[in-house]
């Protein structure tokens, strides 16, 4: 079945990125890729990360350096990155809690 064609909101911003069919971008996107049918909540920020499919990510959420499974989704104001080189990983269908900082992976 064919997925509608991405949707970027108004406010919304994509730099260097690969954003497939059916996701909807209503915060900023950037050195990423993102499966189809991922959802990027207002004012989230994702940068230097890959989004596999069906991703649910909510509002004000920050994603650095990160592998985010199938299916999973990312609550409001959560903070997943890493300052050194080291890439964070969530599993498949695993629920990142609204408000969770995590630095370095799970």
């Amino acid at each position: 079945m064919a997925m509608p064609p991405q949707y970027v909101g108004k406010d919304a911003k994509t730099t260097n990125s690969l954003v497939a069919d059916g996701c909807i971008i209503l915060g900023k996107v950037e050195n990423s890729v993102l499966s189809h049918g991922v959802e990027v909540g207002e004012c989230s920020e994702i940068k230097d990360s890959v989004i596999m499919p069906n991703v649910k990510i909510g509002k004000n959420v920050i994603i650095q350096k990160a592998m985010i499974g199938e299916g999973a989704v990312i609550e409001d104001n959560a903070i997943i990155k890493n300052n050194n080189n080291e890439i964070n990983i969530v599993s498949e269908y695993e629920i990142v809690k609204a408000e969770l900082v995590l630095q370095g992976g799970m």
